[in-house]
Order: structure tokens, then C-alpha cells, then sequence
């Protein structure tokens, strides 16, 4: 698992609601002055449920040699299911993209889609990712296409790589990855 940087300027397992997210099993509801010296500040990494979380991530996820890690920032599983996806080059709001889109793989950092239709990179998109397995509720999110090929397997198909731009959907595929899986980053 990649650390977070120490420079961040709050825990990224803390949520709005006022929950420590590295909390899978039960519930713990840190108090405000936890939530003042740990989760709002730079200081996050000394927390013990962020310690003990982290730890608990690193000895469930199976080791890997580091050259099959490749380019990514983060392990990728394959999980399908559709995509709605938004093109937000035109106008804030986007347009719906009227194409079947599917996901190939996914992880805390992005996914990869298959579509009818080639997207160019740099393109960016919100998305609807809508699978209760995975996420306790439908996925909204914002990424960028950074690569788009035709697909080798299926002519007439076109795969492509949408980075997460929000750190919303980051956290949120982590968890559904670590609930599903007991598989993250």
C-alpha cells in the first residue's frame, strides 16, 4: 500500500460525517479533540486507527514483485459492470455520452472502459458507476482520460484509461475494493 504523503494536510480515511473510514468492522466515532490533532491535521499518520488500518491493509494484500506493479500508482482487479459516462470538455454539467461503456479493471487510482467509440485523452468525464456489490450506493466521480487504443480482441471496440480526479471516488473504491476483496492499493 502507498503511504499517503506525510505533507497531506488531513487523513484521507476521514469523512465528512465525521467517521474514521479505516474502520471496516464495528463502528468508531473519533472524539473532537481526536478529530482536531489526528483527522484535520498533518499529524493523521500518528493516529493509532490509521496505524493499525494500515497494517491491517498491508498483511491482507498479496505480495507482488515490483516489476509486475508496471507504470501504476495502484493494483488494479477486474471487475465488470456498466458506466455512465459525461463529457465535461463542452460545459460544466457535461454531456451524456449515448455509447454502451463497461469496466475492465479498476483501483483506487482509476479504471480502465471499454467503449463503442474512441474517447481522446485528456478528455474529462464524470462517471456513474452504479453496482451495490462494490459501493454502498451509486459512484458519482470526475476523472481524465489519459490513453485510449482500439481494442486488439474486439474490432470495433475501443478501450480506454480514466485517471480518478477527486479524491471521493479514490476513497470510495478503496473501501468497496477492501469490503469485496479485503484487497486495496
Amino acid at each position: 500500500m502507498k503511504m499517503p504523503d506525510k505533507k497531506t494536510s488531513s487523513c484521507p480515511y476521514f469523512s465528512n460525517n465525521s467517521d474514521c473510514l479505516m474502520i471496516t468492522v464495528g463502528l468508531y466515532l473519533p472524539l473532537p479533540e481526536q478529530i482536531k490533532m489526528f483527522c484535520q491535521s498533518g499529524s493523521f499518520h500518528q493516529c493509532h486507527q490509521y496505524i493499525s488500518g494500515c497494517e491491517k491493509i498491508s498483511n491482507s494484500a498479496p505480495l507482488i514483485e515490483v516489476e509486475k506493479i508496471n507504470r501504476r500508482r495502484y493494483r488494479r482487479i477486474s471487475e465488470h459492470f456498466n458506466l455512465t459516462l459525461r463529457d465535461c470538455s463542452a460545459s460544466p454539467a457535461g454531456k451524456v455520452l449515448d455509447i454502451p461503456v463497461s469496466t475492465m479493471d479498476i483501483g483506487m487510482g482509476g479504471l480502465m472502459f471499454k467503449s463503442t467509440r474512441r474517447i481522446a485523452p485528456d478528455t474529462e468525464l464524470m462517471f456513474v458507476l452504479d453496482n451495490k456489490e462494490l459501493f454502498d450506493s451509486r459512484l458519482d466521480g470526475r476523472g481524465v482520460v489519459r490513453w485510449s487504443a482500439p481494442d486488439a480482441e474486439n474490432t470495433g471496440f475501443f478501450l480506454a484509461g480514466l485517471s480518478f480526479s477527486d479524491n471521493s471516488s479514490k476513497q470510495a473504491v478503496g473501501r468497496g475494493l477492501w469490503a469485496k476483496h479485503n484487497y486495496i492499493s
